[in-house]
């Protein structure tokens, strides 16, 4: 927890018996024990209450499956970048691609090589479409 190897405990416990001297460390010694089991069993008791309160579906659920160490940000990021795009061109086209594997050169274009799925269908000479409502 604190990764605190051998020789760094020695010297823990040399400098604790230097500066709490010999009478008065077993005194502080035991109110570290008590401290210990006193948080401890408030831990027990907060983690029975809420498996009480939530009743036994709380405990069927996968909690390995929802651990956040498991997500790849980039992937997270990139797969909702791409979202909106792949779903204007895919209603513009009439293709609907729905393998999940990722085809390998979306990674190679850069964000500005991209056309939209708007921009492809408007005709030239004509202006661009134009919201007088929006902000």
């Amino acid at each position: 927890m604190f990764n605190i190897t051998g020789g760094e405990m020695v010297i823990l416990i040399v400098v604790a018996i230097v500066v709490l001297g010999p009478n008065k460390l077993p005194q502080y010694a035991k109110q570290l024990r008590e401290l210990v089991r006193n948080v401890k069993k408030m831990a027990d008791n907060a983690t029975q209450q809420v498996k009480d309160e939530l009743g036994d579906e709380f405990t069927d659920v996968d909690w390995a499956k929802l651990d956040p160490r498991q997500y790849d940000p980039r992937r997270i990021v990139r797969d909702a970048l791409n979202e909106d795009d792949e779903d204007d061109e895919d209603s513009a086209t009439g293709s609907f691609d729905d393998d999940d594997e990722d085809d390998g050169d979306r990674d190679d274009e850069s964000p500005g090589s991209r056309v939209s799925a708007q921009a492809a269908l408007r005709v030239p000479g004509e202006p661009a479409p134009f919201d007088s409502e929006a902000t």
